[in-house]
Protein backbone atom coordinates (compact mmCIF):
# COMPACT_ATOMS: atom_id res chain seq x y z
CA UNK A 1 0.00 0.00 0.00
CA UNK A 2 1.06 3.56 -0.60
CA UNK A 3 -0.36 6.81 0.80
CA UNK A 4 -0.77 9.64 -1.66
CA UNK A 5 -1.63 13.22 -0.77
CA UNK A 6 -4.32 14.75 -2.93
CA UNK A 7 -5.65 18.30 -2.97
CA UNK A 8 -8.87 18.68 -4.94
CA UNK A 9 -10.08 22.04 -6.21
CA UNK A 10 -13.28 22.95 -8.06
CA UNK A 11 -15.36 26.01 -8.89
CA UNK A 12 -18.82 26.70 -10.27
CA UNK A 13 -21.02 29.60 -11.36
CA UNK A 14 -24.78 29.46 -10.80
CA UNK A 15 -26.78 32.26 -12.46
CA UNK A 16 -30.02 33.47 -10.88
CA UNK A 17 -33.26 34.78 -12.35
CA UNK A 18 -31.82 38.28 -12.77
CA UNK A 19 -28.20 37.52 -13.51
CA UNK A 20 -27.75 40.91 -15.18
CA UNK A 21 -28.36 42.73 -11.92
CA UNK A 22 -25.12 41.60 -10.37
CA UNK A 23 -22.36 39.43 -11.70
CA UNK A 24 -20.11 36.92 -10.02
CA UNK A 25 -17.45 34.60 -11.34
CA UNK A 26 -15.31 31.74 -10.05
CA UNK A 27 -12.30 30.17 -11.73
CA UNK A 28 -8.93 28.71 -10.90
CA UNK A 29 -5.92 26.59 -11.70
CA UNK A 30 -5.74 23.09 -10.21
CA UNK A 31 -1.96 22.88 -10.07
CA UNK A 32 0.12 19.72 -10.10
CA UNK A 33 1.99 17.66 -7.53
CA UNK A 34 4.81 20.19 -7.20
CA UNK A 35 3.12 23.31 -8.56
CA UNK A 36 0.73 25.42 -6.50
CA UNK A 37 -2.89 25.76 -7.49
CA UNK A 38 -5.27 28.66 -6.92
CA UNK A 39 -8.98 29.47 -6.92
CA UNK A 40 -10.77 32.81 -6.88
CA UNK A 41 -14.29 34.19 -6.59
CA UNK A 42 -15.23 37.77 -7.44
CA UNK A 43 -18.48 39.73 -7.56
CA UNK A 44 -19.56 43.19 -8.64
CA UNK A 45 -22.60 45.25 -9.65
CA UNK A 46 -24.10 45.42 -13.11
CA UNK A 47 -21.76 47.14 -15.54
CA UNK A 48 -18.55 45.97 -13.82
CA UNK A 49 -18.45 42.38 -15.03
CA UNK A 50 -15.24 43.06 -16.93
CA UNK A 51 -13.52 43.99 -13.66
CA UNK A 52 -14.95 40.91 -11.97
CA UNK A 53 -13.50 38.75 -14.73
CA UNK A 54 -10.18 40.56 -14.48
CA UNK A 55 -9.86 39.81 -10.78
CA UNK A 56 -10.49 36.10 -11.25
CA UNK A 57 -8.39 35.69 -14.38
CA UNK A 58 -5.42 37.50 -12.82
CA UNK A 59 -5.22 34.96 -10.01
CA UNK A 60 -5.77 32.02 -12.35
CA UNK A 61 -3.30 33.04 -15.05
CA UNK A 62 -0.52 33.99 -12.64
CA UNK A 63 -0.50 30.58 -10.98
CA UNK A 64 -0.99 28.78 -14.30
CA UNK A 65 2.50 29.96 -15.26
CA UNK A 66 3.89 27.58 -12.63
CA UNK A 67 4.61 28.39 -8.99
CA UNK A 68 6.71 25.88 -7.05
CA UNK A 69 7.42 27.99 -3.96
CA UNK A 70 6.47 31.35 -2.48
CA UNK A 71 2.77 30.89 -3.24
CA UNK A 72 1.79 32.91 -0.16
CA UNK A 73 3.93 35.89 -1.11
CA UNK A 74 2.73 35.78 -4.70
CA UNK A 75 -0.93 35.69 -3.67
CA UNK A 76 -0.40 38.62 -1.31
CA UNK A 77 1.23 40.64 -4.11
CA UNK A 78 -1.60 39.82 -6.52
CA UNK A 79 -4.28 40.86 -4.04
CA UNK A 80 -2.48 44.08 -3.12
CA UNK A 81 -2.32 45.08 -6.79
CA UNK A 82 -5.94 44.15 -7.42
CA UNK A 83 -7.19 46.07 -4.41
CA UNK A 84 -5.36 49.16 -5.61
CA UNK A 85 -6.79 48.90 -9.12
CA UNK A 86 -10.34 47.68 -8.47
CA UNK A 87 -13.11 49.87 -7.04
CA UNK A 88 -14.55 49.03 -3.63
CA UNK A 89 -17.69 47.64 -5.24
CA UNK A 90 -15.71 44.62 -6.42
CA UNK A 91 -15.52 41.83 -3.84
CA UNK A 92 -12.79 39.21 -4.12
CA UNK A 93 -11.87 35.98 -2.34
CA UNK A 94 -8.78 34.07 -3.46
CA UNK A 95 -6.78 31.11 -2.20
CA UNK A 96 -3.53 29.42 -3.19
CA UNK A 97 -2.65 25.89 -2.12
CA UNK A 98 0.27 23.49 -2.24
CA UNK A 99 0.00 20.23 -0.33
CA UNK A 100 -1.62 20.87 3.04
CA UNK A 101 -0.65 24.54 3.02
CA UNK A 102 -3.39 26.95 1.94
CA UNK A 103 -3.32 30.76 1.90
CA UNK A 104 -6.49 32.85 1.77
CA UNK A 105 -7.29 36.52 1.16
CA UNK A 106 -10.76 38.07 0.98
CA UNK A 107 -12.26 41.53 0.60
CA UNK A 108 -15.85 42.70 0.68
CA UNK A 109 -18.88 40.46 0.29
CA UNK A 110 -16.97 37.44 -1.01
CA UNK A 111 -15.97 35.26 1.91
CA UNK A 112 -13.89 32.18 2.72
CA UNK A 113 -14.68 29.53 5.31
CA UNK A 114 -12.99 26.39 6.58
CA UNK A 115 -15.23 23.37 7.12
CA UNK A 116 -14.71 20.74 9.77
CA UNK A 117 -13.38 17.21 9.87
CA UNK A 118 -14.68 14.20 7.98
CA UNK A 119 -16.32 11.99 10.59
CA UNK A 120 -19.76 10.58 11.12
CA UNK A 121 -20.27 12.27 14.50
CA UNK A 122 -18.88 15.72 13.76
CA UNK A 123 -21.30 18.44 12.76
CA UNK A 124 -18.38 20.43 11.44
CA UNK A 125 -16.75 23.65 12.50
CA UNK A 126 -17.09 26.73 10.33
CA UNK A 127 -14.46 29.42 10.63
CA UNK A 128 -14.18 32.54 8.44
CA UNK A 129 -10.63 33.11 7.26
CA UNK A 130 -8.59 35.67 5.34
CA UNK A 131 -10.73 38.74 6.04
CA UNK A 132 -8.88 41.78 4.62
CA UNK A 133 -5.50 40.09 5.12
CA UNK A 134 -3.55 37.03 4.04
CA UNK A 135 -4.14 34.07 6.34
CA UNK A 136 -2.51 30.65 6.25
CA UNK A 137 -4.63 27.55 6.85
CA UNK A 138 -3.18 24.06 7.20
CA UNK A 139 -5.89 21.66 6.11
CA UNK A 140 -6.15 18.28 7.81
CA UNK A 141 -7.47 15.13 6.17
CA UNK A 142 -10.98 15.74 4.84
CA UNK A 143 -11.07 19.46 5.61
CA UNK A 144 -12.49 21.87 3.04
CA UNK A 145 -11.93 25.51 2.27
CA UNK A 146 -14.96 27.14 0.65
CA UNK A 147 -14.93 30.50 -1.16
CA UNK A 148 -18.32 32.04 -1.96
CA UNK A 149 -19.90 35.17 -3.37
CA UNK A 150 -22.41 37.19 -1.35
CA UNK A 151 -25.42 35.13 -2.39
CA UNK A 152 -23.90 31.94 -0.95
CA UNK A 153 -22.54 33.32 2.31
CA UNK A 154 -25.48 31.76 4.14
CA UNK A 155 -24.49 28.38 2.76
CA UNK A 156 -20.88 28.85 3.81
CA UNK A 157 -21.99 29.74 7.33
CA UNK A 158 -24.01 26.55 7.71
CA UNK A 159 -22.15 23.92 9.76
CA UNK A 160 -24.41 21.16 8.46
CA UNK A 161 -23.82 22.05 4.81
CA UNK A 162 -20.07 22.28 5.17
CA UNK A 163 -19.89 19.15 7.29
CA UNK A 164 -21.68 17.40 4.45
CA UNK A 165 -19.12 18.75 2.03
CA UNK A 166 -16.30 17.40 4.17
CA UNK A 167 -17.92 13.98 4.61
CA UNK A 168 -18.89 13.61 0.96
CA UNK A 169 -17.06 10.60 -0.50
CA UNK A 170 -17.73 11.53 -4.11
CA UNK A 171 -15.46 13.77 -6.23
CA UNK A 172 -15.41 17.29 -4.82
CA UNK A 173 -17.09 18.75 -7.91
CA UNK A 174 -20.16 16.56 -7.43
CA UNK A 175 -20.26 17.41 -3.73
CA UNK A 176 -20.14 21.16 -4.34
CA UNK A 177 -22.76 21.02 -7.09
CA UNK A 178 -25.03 19.09 -4.76
CA UNK A 179 -24.91 21.48 -1.81
CA UNK A 180 -25.22 24.58 -4.02
CA UNK A 181 -28.23 23.06 -5.77
CA UNK A 182 -29.75 22.43 -2.36
CA UNK A 183 -29.76 26.18 -1.65
CA UNK A 184 -32.08 26.74 -4.65
CA UNK A 185 -30.09 29.88 -5.41
CA UNK A 186 -30.92 29.49 -9.08
CA UNK A 187 -34.44 30.66 -8.21
CA UNK A 188 -33.20 33.82 -6.47
CA UNK A 189 -32.92 37.13 -8.25
CA UNK A 190 -29.16 36.91 -8.25
CA UNK A 191 -27.11 33.76 -8.47
CA UNK A 192 -23.75 33.04 -6.99
CA UNK A 193 -20.31 31.56 -7.48
CA UNK A 194 -18.28 29.23 -5.32
CA UNK A 195 -14.91 27.49 -5.23
CA UNK A 196 -13.68 24.76 -2.92
CA UNK A 197 -10.40 23.11 -1.93
CA UNK A 198 -10.25 19.77 -0.11
CA UNK A 199 -7.20 17.96 1.21
CA UNK A 200 -7.19 14.16 1.35
CA UNK A 201 -4.72 11.43 2.19
CA UNK A 202 -5.54 8.33 0.19
CA UNK A 203 -4.13 4.83 0.57
CA UNK A 204 -3.74 3.11 -2.75
CA UNK A 205 -2.41 -0.29 -3.78
CA UNK A 206 0.78 -0.13 -5.84
CA UNK A 207 -0.22 -1.37 -9.32
CA UNK A 208 3.27 -2.57 -10.26
CA UNK A 209 2.93 -5.61 -7.95
CA UNK A 210 -0.12 -6.87 -9.81
CA UNK A 211 1.65 -6.52 -13.13
CA UNK A 212 4.73 -8.26 -11.70
CA UNK A 213 2.70 -11.28 -10.62
CA UNK A 214 1.02 -11.45 -14.02
CA UNK A 215 4.38 -11.40 -15.80
CA UNK A 216 5.70 -14.21 -13.57
CA UNK A 217 2.63 -16.33 -14.32
CA UNK A 218 3.05 -15.83 -18.06
CA UNK A 219 6.77 -16.66 -17.86
CA UNK A 220 6.05 -19.88 -15.94
CA UNK A 221 3.44 -20.93 -18.50
CA UNK A 222 5.85 -20.26 -21.36
CA UNK A 223 8.62 -22.28 -19.68
CA UNK A 224 6.27 -25.22 -19.12
CA UNK A 225 5.31 -25.14 -22.78
CA UNK A 226 8.92 -25.23 -23.92
CA UNK A 227 9.69 -28.24 -21.70
CA UNK A 228 6.87 -30.28 -23.23
CA UNK A 229 7.93 -29.69 -26.85
CA UNK A 230 10.60 -32.53 -27.02
CA UNK A 231 8.09 -35.04 -25.61
CA UNK A 232 5.50 -34.12 -28.19
CA UNK A 233 8.02 -34.54 -31.05
CA UNK A 234 8.94 -38.22 -30.31
CA UNK A 235 7.46 -41.11 -32.36
CA UNK A 236 6.08 -44.45 -31.10
CA UNK A 237 8.93 -46.65 -32.44
CA UNK A 238 10.50 -49.46 -30.42
CA UNK A 239 12.64 -48.54 -27.50
CA UNK A 240 16.32 -48.17 -28.31
CA UNK A 241 15.68 -48.11 -32.06
CA UNK A 242 16.73 -45.51 -34.55
CA UNK A 243 14.07 -42.81 -34.65
CA UNK A 244 14.51 -42.61 -38.42
CA UNK A 245 13.81 -46.36 -38.88
CA UNK A 246 10.22 -47.52 -39.16
CA UNK A 247 8.75 -51.02 -39.32
CA UNK A 248 6.22 -51.82 -42.05
CA UNK A 249 3.91 -54.78 -41.41
CA UNK A 250 1.82 -54.41 -44.58
CA UNK A 251 1.68 -57.41 -47.02
CA UNK A 252 3.55 -57.22 -50.35
CA UNK A 253 2.06 -58.83 -53.48
CA UNK A 254 4.69 -60.08 -56.01
CA UNK A 255 3.80 -60.45 -59.68
CA UNK A 256 3.71 -64.03 -61.20
CA UNK A 257 6.26 -64.89 -63.90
Amino acid sequence: MTVRDLTESVWLNQPGRLSARTGSCADGFRGTGVMAGAVAVAEGPHGMMDLVMKAVSTVRDTFAEGVAYGADTLLADIMDELLEELPEEISVAAAAFLGRGTWVYTRGGCRAFVAGLRSEEATGEVTPVGEDSLEEVELSHGQCLLLVSRGLVGLAGSPQALAGLSKCRRPLEQCLVGIVAGTRIRFDRIGGSAAAVRYCRRARRIPEFRYYRAVLALAAAAAAGLLTLPLCGRGDGPAGGDPEETSDTSETVMPLD
